[in-house]
């Protein structure tokens, strides 16, 4: 590669004369601008990931979760026992919002966790259901219904842990 580098820069050399050493200059000089503001849009794009993070965190405070019952439901096809999660989600904020992440904790008779696992009774995409896809308004409420096939047997009806996770509010 340096060989390669020595011809060209001779090639310059031998057209352009005393000027090749500027436009080396020129061109590094544009490297280098180029350097610093990729440097300063990922410095911002990182703070303000984090800021969002942060504010995502905070608002996940403005959420109630309400109504929860767990119970093993039996499925009317196959007439086999699944566990149920069902409740309600209130938006106490003035955000609105288009993805909500929930953490299930299904817990033993000795209140152990014994299996997690994530559902999302709100998230707006353009790929979803246009039914399943509203976001939700500040003062909105959503019930939500979750079966969880995964579940282990030991599972306890009725222990389980309704945890907000994640939330995207819209425009972000």
């Amino acid at each position: 590669m340096n060989t390669m580098f020595e011809v060209r820069r001779s090639k310059i050399d031998g057209r352009v004369g005393d000027t090749a050493l500027p436009v080396r200059r020129v061109r590094t000089s544009h490297f280098l601008v180029m350097v610093v503001a990729l440097i300063a849009c990922g410095c911002r794009s990182e703070h303000s990931i984090k800021s969002s993070f942060a504010h995502s965190d905070a608002y996940r405070h403005q959420l109630a979760v309400s109504d929860v019952q767990s119970f093993l439901y039996l499925e009317p096809s196959t007439q086999t026992k699944v566990p149920q999660v069902r409740g309600s989600l209130r938006n106490l904020g003035h955000q609105t919002l288009v993805m909500v992440e929930f953490t299930l904790s299904f817990k033993n008779r000795r209140n152990q966790i014994i299996f997690e696992e994530t559902a999302y009774p709100i998230y707006v995409s353009a790929l979803s259901l246009a039914q399943s896809s509203k976001a939700l308004a500040p003062g909105q409420q959503v019930k939500f219904a979750f079966k969880s096939p995964a579940c282990p047997k030991d599972w306890q009806p009725g222990q389980v842990d309704v945890r907000v996770t994640k939330v995207v509010p819209s425009g972000s």
